[in-house]
């Protein structure tokens, strides 16, 4: 029989450590790292994004490129992910999925199928009452039609909670984790070891204040003022540390 594929995924919530974790295990064996967020994809957005430096380590990164019309769509981006994928894995080396946004991760796995796009009509509509009376009534709404979605959502998180709406309306739900769910049949012949990072809040805490403070010292808020000036309202991108 022949030998199946490994494919190693480091996933948990921001300030976990999962692109520190990446490179120590690429400094061990021959691996490349795929990261598994859009946002390092948005030109101009490297500091905000917390995109790794790229002295760090050895390990190749293989940052993803924005599909055409600049749309953060997971699916788009699950095709580059495999692309990527397969070219590491032909060359003999380990790929290292690192990722965050969970619905990326589910759609890159396979265990998704594509989502009808969004709605841009129902899209202003929600971002018009977010501005005028705050997105927590967003997140109310979302937690009465889809409880688990309000309970994974911030109620500040108006982008994926107009998402979720939005779905949620055309009766459809995103499952809530990847590992919950299976792989797709694309995957046939690789192995999963899906790792998650649970520090403590404590750790996380520290990780974040010290992430933010580097973030200044880069010049992250010249990178929000000029981001904001040709990033739309509502702009996924626009979810990163700093940038209203």
């Amino acid at each position: 029989m022949p030998t199946r594929k490994t494919i190693l995924v480091i996933t948990g919530p921001t300030g976990s450590g999962k692109t520190e974790t990446a490179l120590r295990v690429a400094e061990k064996i021959p691996a490349e790292i795929v990261l598994l967020d859009l946002r390092l994809a948005v030109p101009g957005l490297r500091i905000l994004a917390a995109g790794p430096e790229r002295a760090q380590g050895a390990a190749v990164q293989r940052p993803l490129s924005l599909p055409p019309g600049g749309d953060l769509d997971p699916f788009a981006a699950a095709a580059q992910v495999g692309e990527v994928t397969r070219d590491i894995l032909a060359r003999g080396l380990l790929p290292i999925w690192t990722s965050g946004p969970q619905l990326l991760l589910s759609a890159a796995l396979g265990s998704l199928k594509a989502l009808p796009a969004p709605d841009p009509d129902l899209k202003a509509r929600l971002l018009r009452i977010a501005e005028a009376r705050g997105p927590a009534v967003l997140h109310r709404i979302l937690a009465g039609l889809e409880p688990s979605a309000g309970l994974r959502l911030k109620p500040g998180d108006t982008p994926r909670i107009i998402r979720a709406l939005d779905l949620a309306f055309r009766g459809i739900s995103v499952p809530p984790f990847p590992k919950e769910h299976g792989i797709g049949p694309e995957w046939d012949g690789c192995s999963f070891k899906i790792f998650i990072l649970a520090p403590g809040a404590g750790q996380v805490g520290r990780r974040i204040r010290e992430r933010l403070d580097g973030m200044v010292l880069r010049g992250a808020l010249d990178e929000a003022r000029s981001l904001g000036r040709f990033l739309p309202e509502g702009h996924p991108a626009r979810t990163a540390h700093g940038l209203p």
